[in-house]
This record gives C-alpha cells, sequence and structure tokens, in this order.
C-alpha cells in the first residue's frame, strides 16, 4: 500500500461526511448553507487553506449522491481528500479491536478511518454525530474519538473554536 503524502503544517481538523451534509443540505440539513451563510464560508476557506481534510472514503460517500452540484463540488475539491495509508491503516485496526461493532457495514467504513487520519496527524474531528450514551455495538465517533484521546467538534464548537460568528444578514429594509 503506498504511503499518503505527509501532513502539512496547516491540516487541523478530519472532516466527516455529516458534518459537510449537515451544511450542505438546503432543505433537512442542520445547518443549511443558504441560511448559515458564514459557516460555510468559513469550512470553504478551511478547505481552500489546506486545515480541513478528509479520508478518500469520505469523498466516496459525498459522491454517492444524487445531487450533481454535490458530485461537481467533490470533483472540484479533490486536493482536500487524503488517501488511506499504512498508518492509518493500523490505526483502523485498533479502533475495531476496541470496538468490534463499530463500522461493520460498508456504508459506515468512513468512521473508523476520519478518526484513524485524525489519530496518525494529530487532527481534530468535525463530525455531526452525537455522543451515544450506551456504546454496545454501535459507538459513535465521539465516543471512539475520546477513547482515543483525539478532539473533536461538532458545528457548534467548531464554529467556536475557530471563531465564526453567526451574523444575521441585513435585507435592506428599514
Amino acid at each position: 500500500m503506498k504511503s499518503a503524502p505527509a501532513p502539512t503544517l496547516m491540516e487541523r481538523h478530519a472532516m466527516d461526511s455529516s458534518f459537510f451534509l449537515d451544511l450542505w443540505k438546503e432543505n433537512d440539513g442542520t445547518f443549511p448553507k443558504h441560511i448559515f451563510v458564514g459557516i460555510w464560508e468559513a469550512l470553504g476557506a478551511g478547505i481552500a487553506g489546506g486545515h480541513v481534510v478528509a479520508p478518500n472514503s469520505v469523498r466516496d460517500e459525498l459522491r454517492d449522491t444524487n445531487d450533481p452540484r454535490l458530485k461537481e463540488w467533490v470533483t472540484n475539491h479533490a486536493h482536500m481528500f487524503i488517501p488511506f495509508d499504512e498508518a492509518q491503516l493500523a490505526s483502523v485496526t485498533e479502533i475495531v479491536q476496541e470496538f468490534p461493532g463499530y463500522a461493520k457495514e460498508a456504508r459506515n467504513l468512513a468512521d473508523p478511518q476520519v478518526v484513524a487520519l485524525a489519530r496518525v496527524r494529530g487532527l481534530a474531528v468535525l463530525t455531526s454525530e452525537k455522543r451515544a450514551d450506551f456504546l454496545g455495538k454501535n459507538p459513535k465517533m465521539p465516543n471512539v474519538c475520546e477513547a482515543f484521546d483525539v478532539e473533536w467538534h461538532d458545528i457548534r464548537s467548531y464554529c467556536t473554536t475557530e471563531g465564526i460568528q453567526l451574523v444575521q444578514a441585513t435585507t435592506g429594509g428599514a
């Protein structure tokens, strides 16, 4: 397996598809981009500046859509997606050994890869998943991050950490 390029000093966050989709979706996302423009602009700047990266498996999840605009966006931002390497494989192996039921389904394989990427590169995870109260067979990304001492942020804590303020746009009316 070919190793991925070394992390840059600018990388700070490994993004999960749930985080991105909650900003992208116009009608059913938690923070739709047409309303929460400031968050979207800050995330876009973070991606453009190399601060926000994601494993290729997140790219694959985002491409698995009927939204041609999203497919185009993913293609135009290919630089943010990191190939899976041996260090990440070793980390995923440790994660799955600790949580045997984690990501057994093919559609959830990106989750341990996001945590592994963050772990091996010293990044914080960006996710919209909520912590599970009972770990059992289905821990959530925050639980896994905490078990492996990986910092994580949901959209609100990302905004706080990055100093993103939500300001209402003026409509021009008096």
